[in-house]
């Protein structure tokens, strides 16, 4: 469920030695979130390369032992997405950017980083809409995901999250008026990529005491500006990040700003 505006509440000053329990318990949190990031990656890449060893034993002696490493962007990829960013806006674009970056480890946690237990580089890409101050802007985190997929060209989605060119107008300027970050992607609300098992997704969902379908609802994504070839983890699309959740009136199409909430598994 969408949080609500927290009102501020006096927090009484902590001791020295207060302060420095909870500073290392703060490391310590973070640096198994990291880790957890890690090893999440490390088993899909695992998982993705026996699937495609089956595939390539299934079709015969000349595709055995063949295993692309498929978690290294390619230069063909960042020109894919630059061409689907491209093919979906037109003339309409502003700018659009797509590179490979390196995602890096705090310091902390490379210290008892084991050989390889590192973060794979990441396909960023961003673009602007003429008339638009609100960049759409992040990582992909996943190796098969494309722009279009991940959501940030929702015009072009899937049937469940597909905007019209209006719609996603009209979403710019209501996410801009929520939050200066930059847009990350936009799914409906429920509809994850990464659907987990068990997981059942509420026909309504209640905000501010009111009651919502969760189908006239959408979720976007916070994004991320990346200057040059490096991005740290905590902002890569690793990390779950801040999902801002809109209702979307069906009569009128009018958006209203709910809150946010964690965006796990997005």
């Amino acid at each position: 469920m969408p949080e609500q505006p927290q009102e501020a509440v006096a927090v009484p000053p902590s001791t020295p030695s207060e302060a420095s329990s909870l500073a290392a318990l703060t490391r310590s949190l973070r640096l198994v979130k990291v880790w957890l990031i890690v090893l999440t990656v490390a088993l899909a890449a695992f998982t993705a390369t026996f699937v495609v060893m089956q595939v390539a034993g299934e079709d015969g002696d000349e595709t055995q032992g063949y295993v692309p490493d498929m978690y290294q962007p390619s230069e063909r990829q960042v020109a894919e997405a630059r061409a689907e960013v491209e093919n979906a806006f037109g003339d309409r674009l502003e700018s659009v950017d797509a590179r490979i970056v390196q995602i890096d480890l705090p310091e902390e946690a490379l210290a008892s980083a084991p050989d390889g237990a590192v973060p794979p580089p990441a396909l960023y890409v961003e673009y602007r809409l003429k008339g638009f101050e609100t960049p759409i802007a992040g990582t992909l985190a996943e190796p098969y995901m494309s722009v279009v997929s991940s959501g940030m060209v929702p015009t072009k989605g899937s049937l469940v999250s597909r905007m019209t060119d209006e719609q996603f107008e009209a979403l710019l300027v209501a996410y801009a008026r929520a939050t200066p970050s930059p847009l990350g992607g936009v799914r409906r609300y429920g509809d994850s990529p990464m659907e987990m098992p068990g997981q059942v997704v509420a026909d309504t969902i209640k905000s501010g005491g009111r009651s919502y379908r969760t189908d006239e609802l959408w979720a976007v994504k916070e994004g991320v500006l990346v200057e040059g070839d490096h991005v740290s983890i905590d902002d890569s699309g690793y990390s779950q990040g801040t999902i801002h959740v809109f209702h979307e009136d069906p009569k009128t199409g009018e958006l209203t700003y709910l809150g946010t909430e964690p965006g796990m598994w997005w």
